[in-house]
C-alpha cells in the first residue's frame, strides 16, 4: 500500500498531464501483487524443462506506452520467445532464454512490456 505522501509525489511528478502515474519501474512490482506463487512462474518451468538446478537474470527491460495508473486495472501475460543452443560460460554450460511479461489494461491493451534474458546452467566444478 502507498502511504499519502508517496502518492503526493508520483502525482507531482506527472503534474500537468492530467494523469495520476507512478514511475515505470512500478511494471515489476505490479506482478509481484499477483495471485501466483512465483510471479515470473514461465522462467522456473523453462528451467525446469531444461533441467537446470540453477539459472540467473542476467538482463532485464521495460518498454512502456505509460506509466502504470493509481488504481488502475491490469492483468499480464508470459511468453517464451527464445531458447538459446547449449554454450559454455564462466559460470558453467547452459542456454540462455527470453520471457516478455506483457502488461494489459482493463481493455486488453498492451500497455508495457518487461523483457527477462536468463541462464541456466550447471555449475563448472570447483577447483581445489
Amino acid at each position: 500500500m502507498l502511504d499519502s505522501q508517496v502518492v503526493e509525489q508520483m502525482n507531482a511528478a506527472v503534474a500537468g498531464t492530467g494523469e495520476v502515474g507512478v514511475p515505470l519501474a512500478a511494471w515489476s512490482v505490479l506482478m509481484r501483487a499477483c495471485a501466483e506463487p512465483n510471479p515470473l512462474q514461465l522462467h522456473f518451468d523453462v528451467k525446469e524443462a531444461l533441467g537446470y538446478r540453477h539459472a540467473l537474470i542476467t538482463e532485464h527491460r521495460v518498454v512502456a506506452e505509460s506509466a502504470p495508473a493509481i488504481g488502475g486495472r491490469y492483468s499480464h501475460q508470459q511468453i517464451l520467445r527464445t531458447v538459446g543452443r547449449e554454450q559454455d560460460r564462466s559460470i558453467g554450460r547452459g542456454r540462455s532464454w527470453r520471457i516478455d511479461v506483457e502488461h494489459l489494461d482493463a481493455g486488453g491493451t498492451v500497455v508495457a512490456v518487461e523483457s527477462y534474458e536468463a541462464f541456466g546452467y550447471h555449475p563448472k566444478a570447483a577447483v581445489t
